[in-house]
Formats: structure tokens, sequence, C-alpha cells
């Protein structure tokens, strides 16, 4: 491993031909510069792998690895470049977001310093679809992350604000008889699969957590409809828990229902950002249904998304603009 980059960066990519090239040059415009770049292309039918091809030809393009397969899934396509990662430490980066050009230099930092962290990310700011900055952020808990706190509240908050120690991807090691080959991220999984990934990290290595207070990744919110895909988001987390149930059977007896009451009232916060009032008090009453006691851990956001849903729908029903965002 010392004769090769320290970091790897595996970025699976699917028709993402309007975003991709931003996303690439955020990392070739890093102040940290001892990294490889693995984009796996998951059988694009757009130009996204042309244009990937094209920036390789630049100067820094020789840091990029373009890599092929039949289209197979996100899962498989991080699964593929995973294995081909040479770095120490590794990094995940989808093909519509973007980082801060600090972003490797700080994580780098972060971990080498802290022998037992095995996971860093970073505070997150939306960007549209054209990659304009919202006034919105994630901003999860930095410090002490518990396994109910991967379960529950997913500190990790999103696709692209991780890196992490080669001690993490052995932990998260997987094998696929089929295909032979290792893999890491479970592709029984269509949606929640990057939950289940930091929960068996969590369960299986001896390295915590841990979170940079800096905006240091920048997330796009899709302009596409999102209303379809919203109970197929829930049976994925359902599926997630019961393959987690598997392995750590007693955080499900103890938090699985709390779990569950986290991600509809996420679900309805996605509902009224669409907007779609009825589907967003559907999912608030479940939850609340699920686990009243989400209404004593988390009350204010717990009351605010309630409100929140009703107001629209009172919007809705009198027929006033929604001023939704994209």
């Amino acid at each position: 491993m010392s004769d090769g980059p320290l970091v790897s960066i595996v970025m699976p990519l699917y028709n993402a031909e309007k975003t991709v090239a931003d996303a690439i040059r955020s990392v070739l415009n890093q102040s940290y510069r001892n990294f490889e770049l693995i984009v796996v292309d998951d059988g694009s039918t757009d130009e996204s792998a042309s244009i990937v091809a094209e920036i390789m030809k630049s100067p820094e393009g020789d840091s990029i690895n373009l890599m092929h397969q039949q289209h197979a899934g996100v899962a498989a396509a991080q699964n593929k470049g995973l294995n081909a990662a040479r770095g120490e430490y590794i990094a995940l980066l989808d093909a519509d977001d973007l980082w801060h050009p600090e972003k490797l230099e700080r994580h780098v930092k972060h971990l080498g310093s802290h022998k037992e962290v095995g996971v860093s990310y970073s505070y997150s700011q939306f960007i549209n679809i054209s990659g304009k900055k919202l006034p919105y952020f994630q901003k999860p808990k930095l410090k002490n992350i518990a396994l109910k706190d991967l379960l529950c509240r997913h500190p990790v908050s999103n696709g692209s604000t991780t890196v992490f120690k080669r001690d993490i991807l052995d932990a998260l090691r997987l094998e696929d008889e089929e295909n032979g080959m290792s893999c890491y991220v479970d592709g029984r999984l269509s949606r929640s699969h990057d939950v289940e990934m930091w929960v068996r990290a969590g369960v299986k290595s001896s390295l915590s957590f841990e979170g940079i207070g800096e905006v240091l990744t920048y997330y796009r919110l899709s302009s596409q409809s999102y209303s379809s895909a919203l109970e197929e988001k829930r049976q994925s987390f359902d599926q997630a828990m019961d393959i987690i149930s598997g392995y750590a059977p007693e955080l499900i007896t103890r938090c699985g229902k709390l779990a569950r009451a986290y991600h509809l009232c996420y679900l309805s916060r996605r509902a009224i950002s669409l907007p779609d009032a009825k589907a967003a008090i559907h999912y608030f009453w479940r939850a609340v249904f699920e686990a009243p006691r989400i209404c004593v851990e988390e009350p204010f956001r717990t009351l605010e998304t309630g409100i929140a849903a009703y107001v629209q729908f009172l919007i809705s029903m009198l027929g006033w603009p929604t001023g939704k965002k994209t």
C-alpha cells in the first residue's frame, strides 16, 4: 500500500452527464493531492462516461481510473470501486455532489491524529440542481457516536461525506460467492444500503465514528419527483432493519421501533418538500404511532414536522402556491 496513493475515492456513475464534470473538478481541485479517483460507470446510457474520459486527457487526469460494468445499481458500482481501491483511506463521492477544496486535507489530518477514529465525516450544505448553495444544512452529531445513533439518527448523513480507514473496509467485507469477489455494500438493498453499512461497521469494528464541524460536502437536491419513491424507501429501510437484526438482534429489539419512527418522520419531511401534504401527514402519524417516545427524544423537530405537514395541507386546500424549491 505504501507505493500507492494514500486516499482512494470511489465514485459510482450512472447517467449524470449534467453534474459529473463538476463533481470530478471538486476532487481535482483538492488541496491534498495524494489520491486516486476511481469512477465506476454503471452502464450509463448518456454521455457521462465520455465526459469522464475527456477529463482524463487533461494534465491532472492521470489520477482518474475509469471502470465500466453493465447496469447493476449503485451498490454494485461501489463494490467494484472498493475492490480496486489501493489507499489506506477510502472516500465516497456521488457523481452529483461536490467537495470543499480542503475536504480531503481536513479528513486526512483528522484520521491521522485520532488513531481511535475509523470513520470521519463532516457537515453538509444543500445545493440545487444548478449547483447554487441553499440555506439548508445537515449538521449531525459529531462525537460519542453509539450504535443507537448510527441506527436512528444516521450521523453519516449522505453518501459523499465520509473518509474512512482501510480497517473499516476490512470489517465491512462480505463474501459474494456467486461473483467470486469481496463486497462491502449489501446489494440486496436498493436505497438504505448506506444505513446498514455504517451500522455493520459500528458493530464489527472497534474504531469509532467522529465528525468535523465544518461544511466540507455539498449535497445536491434532485429536481425529479420523489413522491413515487417514498414508499420504496420505507420498504428498503425495513429490509435493512431485517438484515441488521441478523447480526445485531439486541440493537433492533432495543431501538428498532424508534429507528423506524425517525425514518418515517424523515419521509414526512421529504413529502413536505415535494410537496405532498397527504403523504406528509400519513408518514408523520405512522411515526408517532410506531414509537410515541420520539415525541420525548426529539420533541421540537417532531412537532415542527407535524405542524408543517398540516400547514401545507391547509395551503393546498385553499389553493395557495407552495413555493417549492429545487
